[in-house]
């Protein structure tokens, strides 16, 4: 969502309206899902033609939201709806969105101009930069950027409808899908590389002497150079939130991040290995003072079974497995 926000930015500080579609609710076998937003910018000089940017779903669904965007787009007027669209020839509620393919969805329309969105879309990519919690709100009278504390307990999108029309939605603005990956090598680079398109925000971990090597930097939000990995999980913003993959170089290293994991509420723990190095690390562990239980938080190895050899291929079963957890 980020880059779509830049977007977003860029466009109106360039002095175009926008026309912004966010998908706010769906249900299952939907192929808009809750956060996809859809950019169209008006025609300027340099490019007489519609711009779009992004995805609410696709097919003739997004085909003739685009001509209803260019529509009101050359009228200029306010635009502020919500949408409710079923995937069905003959909806029960509802309007038909084109596709059949079963499910619904809530979309929220919005014309957005540079004055007065503009600040507040920069205020939005700053909360985003610097981690803050906070929502954008979004009704029929404006956009503004809403400070709170973090609550796991909170959707993050969360419609208000109101009578005649009226709405509030409310967007959190912290990335809840968020990655520690703690090892900086072929694996964790390749994993780094796949999770950044998923929209992962990721953090990643590996020793001061070996930090600076292999383009992890560019990989990642947050590259952090560690003497021991022990104190690295302790750095990891909303723990509760993060999943952890340990891709260290050695045994020994392995155990020294997982000995930190393991005290931090992390609601998936994975390391690779295979069978040998895996027992080699549960006998560690509990050598150090952790029991069955203790270890029963781990997945090991990490990654959904598969033939993967090459780090690219190990990033694609482990992406895998954190998807799949995402759908169960």
């Amino acid at each position: 969502m980020t880059s779509l926000w830049s977007e977003l930015a860029h466009h109106l500080g360039g002095g175009r309206d926008v026309f912004v579609a966010l998908v706010v609710e769906h249900t299952r076998h939907s192929p808009g899902t809750t956060g996809a937003g859809l950019l169209v910018v008006e025609p300027f000089d340099e490019n007489p033609h519609l711009i779009t940017v992004g995805t609410i779903g696709g097919g003739v669904m997004e085909k003739r939201l685009i001509e209803t965007a260019a529509e009101i787009l050359r009228r200029g007027e306010p635009h502020a709806e919500i949408a409710d669209l079923q995937h069905r020839r003959r909806p029960s509620s509802g309007h038909p969105s084109g596709l059949i393919c079963a499910g619904q969805q809530t979309n929220l329309y919005y014309l957005c101009r540079p004055e007065p969105e503009l600040a507040t879309i920069d205020a939005l990519l700053e909360a985003r930069r610097a981690g803050a919690t906070a929502d954008v709100e979004i009704s029929p009278s404006g956009w503004r950027v809403v400070a709170r504390d973090f609550d796991l307990q909170i959707p993050p999108s969360r419609l208000e409808r109101r009578r005649d029309g009226d709405f509030v939605y409310r967007l959190e603005l912290l990335n809840r899908r968020r990655l520690a990956i703690f090892g900086g090598g072929h694996c964790g680079l390749a994993l780094a590389r796949l999770s950044h398109t998923l929209g992962y925000h990721i953090v990643a971990f590996e020793q001061t002497e070996k930090a600076a090597e292999g383009g992890m930097e560019q990989a990642v939000h947050h590259l952090v150079a560690v003497d021991d990995f022990r104190h690295a999980a302790l750095q990891v913003s909303y723990p509760e939130i993060t999943e952890a993959v340990v891709l260290t170089s050695d045994v020994a290293s392995d155990v020294r991040a997982l000995g930190g994991v393991l005290r931090c509420p992390f609601p998936f723990i994975g390391v690779l290995g295979s069978a040998a190095k895996i027992r080699e690390i549960r006998r560690h562990l509990l050598d150090e003072g952790f029991n069955e239980d203790d270890l029963a938080r781990l997945t090991a190895p990490v990654g959904l079974p598969m033939q993967s050899n090459t780090p690219s291929e190990i990033a694609v079963s482990i992406a895998a497995q954190l998807l799949q957890r995402r759908s169960d």
